[in-house]
């Protein structure tokens, strides 16, 4: 599982121009700017943000996987790393907004005093002090305003890292 990326919210015109991608054997160049204000950078978080939002290292089912799960989305292929990125349209946006909101504090506290979560990248091998504790707090409470915020806009996202 990569331990960076973005999510990166597109509109109308963007989401035309990936389907064409989707439909033709070539790749796009995709960037982000991570000073975007339309870019969520996940930055070291990715894998430590997927347990928080699953409970689980790898895998996971339902919006709360939309991190890491392929069934979610529709891939995109980008250049040059041949590498893809997927695309979240408004419905499934919508659906992943609520669930992240719907995750107790209680859950979310375990899930963070878990060994599992220190066994992720980029904790290996490390006790969670309460900085840390407190940066993946900012960090799951900054992806569950973008989600909420880009859902109630009715916006599709991108998401790098997967």
């Amino acid at each position: 599982m990569h331990v960076s990326g973005a999510i990166v919210r597109i509109d109308a015109h963007d989401l035309g121009v990936l389907r064409q991608v989707v439909d033709s054997p070539a790749s796009i160049e995709l960037e982000f700017n991570p000073e975007d204000p339309g870019t969520y950078e996940l930055e070291k978080s990715f894998a430590a943000m997927h347990f928080l939002l699953t409970g689980q290292a790898l895998g996971g089912e339902g919006p709360l996987s939309f991190l890491t799960n392929e069934a979610l989305g529709w891939a995109v292929p980008f250049a040059p790393s041949g590498k893809r990125a997927r695309v979240l349209e408004a419905t499934l946006v919508a659906r992943v907004a609520d669930a992240i909101e719907a995750i107790s504090a209680p859950a979310l506290v375990a899930r963070l005093d878990s060994p599992e979560l220190r066994a992720l990248e980029p904790f290996v091998g490390a006790e969670l002090a309460d900085e840390h504790k407190e940066w993946l707090l900012a960090v799951i409470q900054g992806l569950m305003t973008f989600m909420r915020q880009t859902a109630d806009a009715g916006g599709a996202v991108l998401v790098f890292g997967v």
